[in-house]
């Protein structure tokens, strides 16, 4: 529904709908908003930009909330939030996948920006993982002419520490959180069954449905920037590497769920990313996942020290 009303007819410029008789006053319409698919595919990315800050801010609180709701109306708690985190993760899937020209881009980065914020957020270390912490402040002030010390230093840490969950967490709450976690991860598994699903297609045919193109190239390299976010907050739960086993000289790692999904989901990407076969140099797609494989192998990530060997 979302690709049709984007691409779809209804998305005439607005011009053909202005009065043919002379106008004393005309509006410019820039080119980016001159039809309705354009400005409808605005609005969505509105949309999602809204809930990135709803998410980014009241995550912790809305899973405290449900709890606490389901405990006094004596409800299952996953009636209303459960059905809402399925809806928005439906909806940036769905934006993710949409095809369109260059006038999609926005909304297809958007989608991705939600999905994996969705892992970030609901991760047991949280988005505050990824989240470098820089000074913003000192506690220096000028008091009648001289330095004086007159407060705390500040950091962009502690700005945020009401928006990170920050305090204990129950364990009815974490495990709704591993919930919403498996959830959000399992939309970026589907991704890579959407990508996989073009494998048998010529990339070079211009009648293919899936065409790796500059707009494709971008969202493949949007997704791996944020991937390797979402490493840096599950690298020491969720994505940790397997336990180790020594036979015969050789160390092997038995299999880990999420890493080992991250890391098929990387070399999916990795296939998908190689358009010109001809070329002497690595695309940013390719860099991207094999800077995140190098990351991963050096965290003693033996599923990525294999996918670089081959």
């Amino acid at each position: 529904h979302m690709s049709s009303a984007i691409n779809g007819t209804n998305g005439d410029s607005l011009k053909q709908n202005e009065s043919n008789e002379s106008q004393r006053y005309k509006v410019s319409v820039h080119h980016s908003r001159d039809s309705a698919s354009k400005q409808w595919s605005t609005t969505l990315v509105l949309a999602l930009r809204g809930l990135e800050r709803v998410l980014r801010l009241f995550f912790c609180r809305l899973l405290r909330k449900s709890i606490e709701v389901s405990q006094h109306s004596n409800q299952h708690r996953e009636v209303w939030l459960t059905a809402t985190w399925n809806e928005i993760l439906r909806m940036s899937f769905d934006c993710v996948c949409i095809s369109g020209e260059r006038e999609t881009l926005d909304l297809r980065l958007a989608g991705i920006e939600l999905i994996t914020l969705c892992s970030q957020v609901s991760c047991k270390a949280g988005i505050g993982a990824a989240t470098n912490t820089a000074r913003v402040g000192t506690n220096m002030e000028v008091v009648g002419g001289a330095l004086r010390s007159v407060r705390a230093a500040t950091t962009v840490g502690d700005r945020n520490q009401g928006s990170l969950c920050s305090t204990p967490i129950e364990p009815e709450v974490d495990q709704l959180r591993h919930i919403f976690f498996d959830l959000a991860f399992s939309k970026l598994v589907d991704f890579r069954t959407y990508l996989e699903s073009f494998k048998g297609y010529n990339i070079h045919d211009t009648e293919s449905p899936y065409v790796v193109d500059s707009v494709m190239t971008q969202v493949l390299t949007k997704l791996t920037g944020e991937l390797s976010k979402l490493y840096e907050c599950c690298k020491s739960d969720e994505m940790s590497p397997g336990s180790f086993k020594l036979r015969l000289d050789l160390f092997v790692e038995e299999d880990h769920k999420y890493e080992s999904q991250l890391v098929n989901l990387l070399l999916v990407i990795l296939d998908n990313a190689d358009a010109d076969k001809t070329s002497r140099y690595l695309n940013q797609v390719q860099r991207g996942c094999i800077s995140m494989l190098q990351t991963m192998a050096s965290n003693s990530s033996l599923q990525a020290f294999k996918a670089l060997a081959k």
